[in-house]
């Protein structure tokens, strides 16, 4: 899914670069941080700079290929970004400067497709002679030319555990008069004294670090990593006030928002059923543009001109949403949320702790996110579960911190029903048809809209030989744009000599397509154990599947009915044969308490997957 997330102030761009390394390389430590120095330097009228001298040695040939180009985005209108220095010394000892020619401005893809809304722009920072052993040195300077918004001043540098520190310094600047909320964690330091004359002083020094060993699915590392945060702002009320006052002005009911709402609205006259159709035309019709919140600015756009121009990011489509509901007199808010792996708010209140905006309506407790145009109204995204959402204006005027729905195995689930029927020749031919509800229907909608229609062939070979079928296939489906029809997608497959004839011998019985049922759960604790917290989410997976076989088929065994149960959930199958029909039926529940997960959670999980595994292998025996 995309989302429309803010790169933050100061951001620790290089870092975030070895994180991504760190995530996908086989072990910890693919680079390590000689130093990173930054400084922040305060006005009072909440602009700043930000001044970092990063430095780091390449430590495996994954993060030569991650670390040789460092991209530094900015806002053309909102700030100024210099490259001071930066440059590389080899293995060798050589020092290899980056020329002006390899310090590269360029309009994000992003941008160019919005050139009305955003002046988005990225500097590609291109090390030469990067190898392994080397050492990469970037020195930059960020120039916040207005805040994001009106008088807010806010920070948060995190230090991930991902990545191997020797030595790590962050200094804070600010007038004295400028009153600042100041939390850290892990980072030992605080105000120093003295301090320059009118001025306040915080250095901060954190201690030598090892790299922690990285574990799919994880929490955002921001969660659980060292950090110092500051923030003009007193509380998260504030910061839900202040975005009231720079954003509520843009969802203004004007003439031409008032006419596209009765259009929408034409023939109904049901107020719930008007969110409906106003939420999945804005979902429709406006293309989403994933405009960083604070590249982008945190003030929307105005409805009207959103109207016109069809498109906009996260806080724009909230904006003329909003404002079409209330051309119907509906009341809605802006809600400011995280969306993605980070669950845990900060404690002082930074703009870092949102990424995204949707729509709340206190009047139906209802959050909608026309961002997503694979959601039907009230389904929120896997990435936006149970998320603790910073709802500007909960009714009477008055701003909440609010969880968004968990999602449980009572709103989510998966049905598939698959009929297959084994030839004399051993070949089986059948179908699944796969539905979903709750995020498995938003997910479904999604995997399959973005399949290229006319290779839908080809992928159903690929994804059935994945599964380990030897076959061909196809799929058909609607369009999962549609939202205001149910959606579902079937496979279709051929698999020739699926039963090796003639017997005796024995034969699998779980067959075709099926991308997130039961199988999917089932490969999902690979790794013995965890240590870090992770995301997770509870559904349910139902599984019936018909075979008929032909007559003379004899069947001696079918595999033995499986109940099991742990903490989390609960799997049960079946196994039964009437006449030339062989029926099996699969029920995974899951459910978890909360959006994360931790080791025993784990276990327990795997208790389950390991059983749904073994019997989704489990075979029959014949003659």
């Amino acid at each position: 899914m995309r989302f429309c997330k803010r790169m933050g102030d100061g951001a620790k761009v290089v870092a975030g670069a070895f994180m991504l390394v760190a995530a996908t390389a086989v072990q910890a430590g693919p680079i390590t941080v000689i130093k990173d120095d930054i400084l922040y330097t305060v006005h009072q009228d909440a602009t700043y700079t930000m001044e970092e001298t990063e430095s780091f040695k390449v430590n495996t040939a994954q993060a030569v290929t991650q670390t040789s180009q460092v991209p530094l985005p900015f806002s053309d209108s909102l700030q100024k970004l210099e490259v001071l220095e930066a440059y590389t010394v080899t293995a060798a000892g050589t020092r290899a400067e980056v020329t002006p020619d390899k310090i590269l401005t360029q309009q994000l893809p992003v941008s160019a497709s919005a050139p009305t809304f955003s002046d988005y722009k990225v500097q590609v920072v291109v090390f030469p002679q990067v190898e392994v052993g080397a050492t990469l040195t970037l020195h930059y300077r960020r120039t916040q030319l207005k805040p994001e918004l009106p008088g807010v001043f806010s920070m948060r540098e995190s230090y991930p555990r991902l990545v191997e520190y020797q030595a790590a310094t962050l200094t804070l600047l600010a007038p004295a008069a400028l009153v600042l909320d100041v939390n850290s964690a892990g980072v030992p330091g605080g105000e120093t004294h003295p301090a320059p004359a009118g001025q306040r002083k915080w250095v901060w020094t954190l201690p030598q670090t090892t790299a922690t060993t990285p574990e799919p699915n994880s929490v955002d590392m921001s969660d659980i990593s060292p950090y110092v945060e500051a923030s003009t702002l007193r509380s998260y009320a504030d910061l839900a006030r202040a975005y009231l006052v720079a954003a509520r002005p843009a969802a203004k009911v004007t003439p031409a928002i008032q006419k596209q709402a009765d259009d929408i609205t034409q023939g109904i006259s049901d107020k719930r059923a008007q969110v409906d159709a106003l939420y999945r035309w804005v979902s429709q019709n406006i293309r989403y543009v994933a405009i960083f919140l604070n590249v982008g600015g945190y003030v929307p756009h105005n409805a009207d001109a959103v109207l016109q121009v069809r498109y906009g990011d996260c806080k724009d489509h909230v904006a003329l949403l909003e404002a079409l509901l209330a051309a119907k007199g509906i009341r809605s808010s802006a809600v400011l949320i995280s969306a993605g792996a980070s669950y845990t708010l900060p404690k002082t209140a930074v703009l870092d702790a949102f990424n995204h905006a949707v729509t709340y309506l206190p009047e139906y407790h209802l959050f909608l996110d026309s961002t997503n145009p694979f959601a039907t109204p009230g389904v929120l995204s896997d990435a936006l579960n149970a998320k603790t959402a910073l709802v500007t204006d909960a009714g009477q005027g008055l701003p909440q911190l609010m969880p968004t729905p968990l999602i449980s195995d009572q709103s989510t689930g998966i049905n598939v029903k698959t009929v297959a029927t084994l030839a004399g020749d051993g070949s089986i031919k059948g179908s699944n048809v796969v539905s979903g509800r709750g995020v498995f229907d938003v997910l479904n909608r999604g995997i399959m809209g973005s399949l290229p229609k006319d290779q839908l062939a080809q992928v159903a070979v690929t994804l059935l030989a994945r599964s380990g079928q030897n076959g061909t296939g196809t799929l058909k489906f609607g369009d999962p744009r549609d939202l205001s029809q149910p959606f579902s997608y079937e496979a279709q497959f051929e698999l020739p000599a699926r039963v090796p004839l003639p017997g005796p011998g024995a034969f699998g019985l779980n067959f075709g397509i099926n991308l997130l049922g039961v199988g999917n759960f089932a490969a999902s604790t690979a790794v013995p154990t965890r240590e870090l917290p992770y995301v997770c989410a509870g559904g349910t997976r139902e599984e019936v599947t018909q075979l008929t076989v032909p007559d003379g088929f004899v069947i001696t065994a079918l595999p033995k009915p499986v109940t099991v149960s742990s903490k989390v959930g609960s799997y049960e199958s079946r196994y039964a044969r009437d006449g030339s029909t062989v029926t099996i039926t699969r029920k995974l529940a899951v459910h978890f308490a909360h959006p994360t997960c931790d080791a025993a959670d784990y276990l327990e999980t795997r208790t389950l997957a390991t059983a749904a595994g073994q019997d989704l292998r489990a075979q029959a025996l014949f003659q």
